[in-house]
C-alpha cells in the first residue's frame, strides 16, 4: 500500500516587473499627496474662520471708535450745559482696540494667508507661498 503524502504548497507572488513597482510607488506618493492635501484644505478652512472671526472684531471695533467719538462729543456739550454723566470711552482707547483688532485680523491667517494657486496652461494647479507649512503626516 502506497501512501500518498500531501504537498503543501506555497503560493509565492512572481517578483514586480519594474513598471508595476513603479505604479506602486506612484500611487503611494498619490495617497501621500491626497492626505496632504486634505490637511491642507482643512488648515485653509480653519484660517478662513478665524479671519472672518477677526474681520468681525475690527468691524466691531470700528464702530465702537465712531460711537466712543460720537459719545465723546456729546459729553463735552453736557458738560458745559452741567447735565455730564459718566465719562464715555475715550478715542483713544477706542482707536487702540481698533489696532489691537488690526493686528489680530493680520495675523488670523496665519501662514496660510500668503498662498496662492496658480493654473498653468496644461490646467495643473501650482501652489506657492511664504511660510511654514505643516503638512507631514503624522502616522
Amino acid at each position: 500500500m502506497s501512501s500518498a503524502r500531501a504537498v503543501k504548497l506555497q503560493s509565492v507572488p512572481p517578483p514586480r516587473s519594474p513598471a508595476r513597482e513603479k505604479l506602486a510607488q506612484v500611487i503611494a506618493r498619490n495617497k501621500e499627496a491626497a492626505h496632504a492635501i486634505g490637511k491642507l484644505e482643512t488648515a485653509l478652512r480653519e484660517a478662513s474662520q478665524r479671519r472672518w472671526q477677526a474681520r468681525s472684531a475690527l468691524e466691531r471695533a470700528q464702530e465702537a471708535a465712531r460711537e466712543a467719538r460720537e459719545a465723546q462729543a456729546r459729553h463735552v456739550i453736557d458738560s458745559a450745559l452741567g447735565e455730564a454723566g459718566s465719562e464715555p470711552l475715550s478715542p483713544e482707547a477706542a482707536q487702540a482696540a481698533i489696532e489691537c483688532a488690526e493686528e489680530q485680523f493680520e495675523n488670523a491667517g496665519g501662514p496660510w494667508r500668503r498662498l496662492s494657486v496658480k493654473s498653468n496652461r496644461t490646467g495643473n494647479e501650482t501652489v506657492s507661498g511664504t511660510g511654514s507649512f505643516p503638512l507631514q503626516s503624522n502616522g
